[in-house]
């Protein structure tokens, strides 16, 4: 009975918006007990279902996935027990709408009628591509107060800190198409740690003096990347070089295209450094196509010999392609309230293709983008020139005012998700300056530089077990207006006049998580806030367990008080003129798809 009362204690504290549990915030964390505590719990649980229903008589998943995952062992946000998981709908048998995007919207809206609840996507592929996601009049996967998209539930615990997770729930968004440089296609070679292995045999024999180690050596490699353009398996196509792994090690080694057919064969020599002396390997790699199609795509793993290892590869189509403008996870206020007043909103187990999650930061918004006067209304493109701002879209803060910081909602979820090919999309604003406000013109476009694949700003925010992969096979050259800079005098910057450029659309050149931080850089001082800070110092936030990609850009940008960052990876490159871990070569370097890089000028 001590112990019921002590739990019974716990959830009257939590109503009053209160916490209990031991973590870096006390006040913030509940812990896994004992076994009576749980099933007491439990039978509580029982009690507060409606009459003919328990937890196992349904098929969906009506638990706290968060402590599910982390209870027992490392604790979870309390707050997080306020999200209606119980009140569950399983889309997979809703049928009010024609297309994936409608049905969502309208069982989005049955749940905030209700007081919000779970939008349960069982495992498979959902297709958003037909969504209204272009102009300045579309919208995403706008979450309602009290809304939270949940996946599928992993077969295994996946951890993302691994650099793979596999989740049953895939959605995929649609892409648009680009014209590019030099698309082609591009083979991609991958060695996985182990595959490769060098050995020599232990010798009887005695060894000589100077003689090399005849000691078995056994040596595996990082994943071993080659990307070049081979047209249409032309053959005698030669690349030069093997990247190991994504960073700048380079060995030596030749891949030619020898034969072409229903396969494609490509013999390939390769130097690979071991620990007292180099070997040399050779093999031949066959790719297949899957319908036996000569003139078609080549596809599929392929298996080569060399020494003891095996190596696999596969082709790619480079499609230059874009994410759409609306291409993510936001925020939709109640009529005639603002997006400061969406409250416990979350994302769980779900792979994005193609999208982002924005929940961004309330301010003081202007009539229009081109009438508000914020930092880059002057230079927005003329179909987003009247846009109205409302904080629903992530160039609002920087294009519709921005000047004064509102609010920002409470209740932040993002668990167990995967986000390939995101980046945050500018296709609004050309980037000028007051002596060139055209900038790269109303057909350029690049990624925000602002803009994060996850962009959280509130309060009881926890972002956790998030995979922010590399994106692979999919940057692509293009043509863009820029203009070159040089240091002029202090800390003047100097601009060279508009000229014509290859640049490169790389997906992986963005910031990875975002929180109350890069959107309130316009904020001012108010009477209420002198400082003009509130935004910053938002309680409560949580970050840890992700693994982060960024190419040149920042894997974490975070403030917040009782702050939480721990055993998070940032996995990055060094960003450098022409050089790129994919090894599409020959393309000029900007901050923002206009401005160069360059010594003493921009991006220095």
């Amino acid at each position: 009975m001590k112990r019921l009362f002590a739990l019974m204690k716990c959830q009257y504290r939590q109503r009053k918006g209160l916490f209990c549990g031991k973590s870096p915030h006390r006040h913030d964390i509940r812990r896994g007990g004992a076994i009576f505590p749980a099933l007491w719990a439990s039978f509580a649980f029982l009690l507060l279902l409606p009459e003919g229903r328990t937890e196992n008589s349904q098929s969906v998943p009506r638990d706290n996935p968060v402590a599910t995952y982390y209870g027992r062992a490392k604790g979870y946000p309390a707050w997080t027990d306020r999200i209606r998981w119980s009140n569950v709908i399983d889309m997979s048998r809703y049928q009010r709408g024609r297309t994936n995007f409608e049905r969502f919207e309208n069982a989005r809206d049955e749940l905030a009628a209700q007081g919000g609840g779970v939008l349960y996507y069982p495992a498979g592929t959902y297709d958003f591509s037909d969504g209204p996601f272009d102009g300045p009049l579309g919208r995403g996967l706008m979450l309602r107060r009290g809304i939270v998209i949940r996946g599928a539930t992993p077969p295994k615990t996946a951890a993302a800190l691994h650099g793979r997770m596999n989740l049953p729930t895939k959605f995929v968004f649609g892409f648009r198409k680009r014209e590019a440089i030099d698309a082609g296609r591009r083979l991609v070679l991958e060695l996985e740690e182990g595959d490769l292995r060098i050995q020599r045999k232990k010798s009887r024999k005695k060894k000589q003096k100077g003689q090399r180690p005849a000691d078995q050596i056994q040596y595996s490699t990082a994943p071993l990347l080659l990307n070049i353009p081979v047209r249409h398996g032309k053959i005698g196509t030669t690349v030069q070089g093997f990247r190991r792994g994504y960073g700048r090690d380079v060995w030596p080694g030749t891949a030619t295209v020898v034969e072409k057919g229903t396969s494609l064969i490509i013999k390939v020599n390769l130097e690979i450094p071991a620990k007292r002396h180099s070997e040399h390997a050779s093999y031949t790699l066959k790719l297949t196509h899957a319908n036996g199609n000569v003139s078609g795509d080549y596809h599929g793993l392929c298996r080569g010999r060399q020494l003891s290892g095996r190596v696999c590869g596969r082709f790619i189509n480079i499609t230059p392609e874009t994410p759409r403008d609306w291409n993510f996870i936001g925020l939709m206020p109640e009529p005639g309230q603002r997006i400061s007043t969406v409250d416990q909103i979350g994302i769980c187990w779900v792979h994005l293709v193609g999208a982002t999650i924005f929940w961004g930061p309330d301010l003081e918004w202007g009539e229009t983008w081109e009438t508000a006067r914020s930092w880059k209304s002057a230079y927005v493109k003329r179909q987003w020139a009247n846009r109205k701002p409302d904080g629903t879209h992530p160039w609002d803060p920087f294009a519709g005012g921005g000047k004064r910081f509102i609010g920002a909602g409470d209740g932040r979820l993002v668990f167990g998700c995967v986000l390939e090919q995101a980046a945050v999309m500018n296709d609004a604003v050309t980037m000028g300056r007051p002596d060139y406000p055209q900038g790269f013109g109303e057909q350029g476009y690049h990624t925000f530089k602002f803009g994060a694949r996850i962009c959280a700003y509130g309060s009881r925010i926890f972002i956790a077990n998030n995979l922010l992969a590399m994106s692979r096979g999919k940057n692509f050259k293009y043509r863009q207006i820029t203009r070159y800079t040089y240091p002029k005098g202090g800390a003047g910057m100097g601009f060279g006049p508009p000229r014509s450029s290859i640049i490169l659309f790389d997906y992986n050149k963005t910031c990875g998580i975002d929180v109350n931080k890069f959107l309130l850089g316009l904020t001012k001082p108010t009477s209420t806030d002198p400082r003009g800070t509130r935004g910053y110092f938002m309680p409560m936030v949580v970050v840890m367990d992700n693994y982060v990609y960024n190419h040149g850009q920042i894997g974490f940008n975070i403030s917040g008080n009782w702050v939480t960052i721990r055993n998070n990876r940032n996995k990055r490159d060094v960003l450098r003129e022409g050089y790129d871990p994919e090894r599409i070569g020959g393309w000029e370097l900007t901050l923002d798809g206009h401005l160069e890089s360059a010594p003493g000028g921009n991006g220095t």
